[in-house]
C-alpha cells in the first residue's frame, strides 16, 4: 500500500521539476560561457593557491575593460553566475536601417562579419539593451565620460552624441529602430531614407565559476 502511495507523489515531484525548468528565463541572444578571471594578490607576483582562488574571483564592473573588451552592463544572476553585455570598440557612422530599399542588410551584414579580439558572433543591440544602454550612459553623465575615456585609451571609437549638427542615433532591434544617448530623446522606428545612423554592436557573455 505504501508503494502505491509513493507513485503519485513521485509523479507530482517530477512534474514540478519539469515546470521549473520550462519557466527558467534565458537570454534572447547567444552567449559564450567563460570562467571568471582570477586576480592575484596585488602584494604578490605569484598565482593564488587553490584555497585562495575562489576568494580571488572578481566580477568585472560596468564601464570597464575585460580581456580587451568594453563591459557596458553587468547582470549578476547568482554568486556563481553573471552576464556581461559587451559593447564593440568599433562605431560605424553613415549606416542605414533595415527599412532602406537599397541596403536593408547593411547593419546585419556588418554584425555578421565583425570580430574583436578573437571574439565573434556580435549582434545589433536589442530594444531592451538599447534602453538599458541609454539609461546607463546618458549625455553629460560621469559614466559616459569614463566610457569614452576608456575607448580613447584603447584607440577605439567613442560613443557619438552629434552627427552633422544633429543628435546621433544608433540602430537597434535588428536595425528596425534607433536610439540616442542624448537627453530628451526617445527610442523610435528607424527611417527608410536616413543615411546617418550609427551602429555599435553588442555581445553577451555568461560568466560562471
Amino acid at each position: 500500500m505504501k508503494k502505491l502511495l509513493l507513485i503519485p507523489t513521485l509523479i507530482l515531484l517530477l512534474s514540478a521539476i519539469s515546470c521549473q525548468k520550462e519557466n527558467t528565463a534565458t537570454p534572447d541572444v547567444s552567449y559564450d560561457t567563460l570562467p571568471w578571471i582570477v586576480t592575484p594578490d596585488a602584494s604578490s607576483d605569484s598565482i593564488p593557491s587553490s584555497t585562495d582562488t575562489l576568494r580571488s574571483f572578481i566580477l568585472p564592473q560596468e564601464c570597464s575593460i575585460w580581456r580587451g573588451h568594453f563591459v557596458a552592463l553587468v547582470d549578476s544572476i547568482s554568486p556563481r553566475e553573471a552576464y556581461l553585455t559587451l559593447l564593440s570598440l568599433r562605431d560605424w557612422p553613415g549606416m542605414v536601417s533595415a527599412s532602406n530599399a537599397n541596403a536593408p542588410t547593411q547593419a546585419s551584414d556588418t554584425a555578421d562579419s565583425y570580430s574583436e579580439a578573437a571574439l565573434d558572433s556580435w549582434h545589433i543591440p536589442s530594444e531592451e539593451q538599447a534602453r538599458r544602454l541609454k539609461s546607463a550612459y546618458p549625455q553629460g553623465s560621469a559614466l559616459l565620460r569614463q566610457a569614452n575615456d576608456l575607448f580613447l585609451s584603447l584607440g577605439a571609437d567613442t560613443i557619438s552624441l552629434q552627427t552633422n549638427s544633429a543628435k546621433s542615433r544608433y540602430l537597434c532591434q535588428q536595425a528596425t529602430k534607433s536610439f540616442s544617448f542624448c537627453t530628451g530623446t526617445n527610442l523610435t522606428n528607424a527611417g527608410a531614407t536616413i543615411k546617418t545612423y550609427h551602429l555599435r554592436l553588442s555581445r553577451l557573455i555568461r560568466l560562471t565559476r
